[in-house]
């Protein structure tokens, strides 16, 4: 679940998803397909500037993503991924100037499809994502970054992401760090990854944490 925003907007985003090995269900090629759902949810004008005059509503949608994963071998994989092939999304606006048949509509999310491809070393991890800008106003865009292992337990990261369209246009870095542990003695935990990275771009700098507990 991901919740952000004030009280002038804020959205909350649930997913749930899922992978599983073609090769289980008789197939040759090491291909895993991978399927996640998201249901949307948004509030906006709860803040009190603006007076009575303000827009204000909420919105309700789900959207759909696939994903398609090759492993060629040990060092080299490949993924697809279509972002919100199926979504909808509902608003409902309150505002007392216009009528109520005009109040509410519906729309869709912009479609992403993402190509990628992952070198894997004893030590390190390379990888680049190439993601096309399929309307008139996106850009293409492209990604690369490296995560190199110390001790097979501490993590650094390091990521660039722009897009293709100038020198420095929409540049995104990141630096991160992270800690791998195996927990075989704290059954039925087995697994328990903490990382910390900052996202540095024009706009501002931020700082994202992340939990991944596995059993």
């Amino acid at each position: 679940m991901i919740n952000s925003g004030d009280e002038a907007y804020s959205e909350t985003t649930i997913g749930i998803g899922c992978g599983v090995p073609l090769e289980d269900f008789g197939g040759s090629i090491p291909l895993n397909l991978g399927m996640a759902i998201k249901i949307l949810n948004a509030v906006y004008g709860h803040n009190p500037e603006g007076g009575s005059e303000r827009v204000q509503g909420k919105a309700a949608g789900y959207g759909l993503d696939l994903a398609l994963h090759w492993r060629f071998s040990d060092e080299i994989s490949v993924a697809m991924v279509f972002r919100d092939i199926l979504n909808s999304i509902s608003w409902k606006r309150e505002i007392e100037s216009i009528p109520q048949s005009s109040r509410d509509y519906n729309e869709g999310l912009a479609r992403i499809v993402v190509l990628g491809l992952a070198y894997t070393m004893d030590v390190a991890v390379f990888s680049a994502e190439y993601r096309p800008g399929l309307y008139s106003d996106v850009n293409d865009r492209m990604t690369i970054g490296s995560e190199f292992a110390f001790w097979k337990v501490v993590k650094a990261r390091l990521g660039l992401a722009q897009d293709m369209t100038g020198a420095d246009r929409n540049r995104w870095v990141t630096f991160g760090v992270g800690i791998d542990l195996a927990m075989e003695f704290l059954k039925p935990i087995k697994q328990f990854k903490f990382g910390y990275s900052l996202l540095m771009h024009d706009i501002d700098t931020s700082p994202r944490v992340g939990l991944t507990i596995g059993w």
